[in-house]
């Protein structure tokens, strides 16, 4: 399996080789070993091994994706927002060190049930030192989406706006990649933003549409043993008041018409989409999809 470069490590050459031990399902894949963390739990570097063989660890880290906005019965137009996607950190040569490390994996958060509020955040992924408890790396949650009226929330990628006159939230990622959040319009159909993606800012609604959801990072091979490359911190489509939908980022949720907004897919850290729909049938907003952790070393 291979995040980025299967051949950083030079082939050959003898020496000592970083050691991983975890109550987590270790795979082997020719020269490397991998952990998908899909909840929390913590890994212990047994050696740290040399540069004669290999003394780095390569990680993923992405945060739980925002909630998207909701568009109901008790507003009679305008869409919700989608929900930004989580934060995207990536490391090819992290300094082993003999330590036990603490492994946390954000849920996405859940989307709006009612059309005058936001969504929630996704929660934050994280390794962090056991000893000093000491972070080594964070990936922030994605940022909620607003209903009708309101501004989205900042987080990992910002929430878009909900329908009207709104704001996108901003992003608050420090150690890897996120971006904000589109914001809703006051014209005619009161298109919502869409959510930001780790690689891309979410779409401004429209006036026929809502806002698209930003891309996310893509990374080859990390969650398969055929080399495929996947896509992470996506944000979610924007909904809006009528029957257009906004399509999110991938494995981010879609807006929904007269329906439920997508959910973000689970490990992939995605935002939920917006509801939109007409009169007074609509839906609540998608859930964020669930973060993950991956490490990645060379054993042999």
């Amino acid at each position: 399996m291979s995040i980025i470069n299967p051949y950083r490590f030079a082939a050959g050459g003898g020496g000592e080789f970083v050691a991983i031990t975890s109550s987590e399902t270790i795979e082997e894949d020719g020269n490397y070993k991998y952990i998908k963390f899909t909840d929390s739990s913590d890994f212990t570097v047994d050696s740290a091994g040399n540069s004669g063989g290999s003394n780095t660890i390569e990680y993923l880290i992405v945060g739980g994706g925002g909630g998207g906005g909701a568009y109901t019965s008790d507003i009679s137009y305008g869409g919700g927002g989608g929900g930004g996607g989580g934060e995207v950190v990536y490391e090819a040569e992290w300094a082993a060190e003999v330590e036990t490390f603490d492994v946390a994996v954000g849920v996405g958060g859940p989307g709006s049930s009612a059309g005058y509020s936001a969504g929630t955040n996704g929660d934050d992924s994280e390794i962090t030192n056991s000893t000093t408890t000491e972070s080594v790396a964070l990936g922030y949650g994605g940022g909620a989406a607003g209903s009708w009226r309101n501004d989205g929330l900042d987080g990992g990628s910002g929430g878009g706006g909900g329908g009207y006159s709104t704001s996108g939230g901003a992003s608050t990622a420090s150690d890897g990649f996120g971006m904000a959040g589109g914001a809703g319009t006051d014209s005619s159909l009161y298109g919502a933003g869409g959510g930001g993606g780790a690689n891309q800012a979410g779409g401004v609604g429209g006036s026929t549409a809502g806002g698209y959801g930003g891309a996310g990072k893509t990374y080859g091979g990390t969650d398969s043993l055929d080399g495929s490359a996947e896509v992470y911190g996506s944000g979610g489509g924007g909904g809006m008041y009528g029957s257009n939908v906004a399509s999110g980022g991938t494995n981010a949720g879609s807006s929904g018409y007269n329906t439920d907004g997508g959910d973000g897919t689970i490990y992939f850290g995605g935002g939920g989409g917006g509801s939109g729909g007409t009169g007074s049938t609509g839906g609540s907003g998608g859930a964020g999809g669930r973060g993950v952790v991956i490490i990645r070393w060379k054993f042999q």
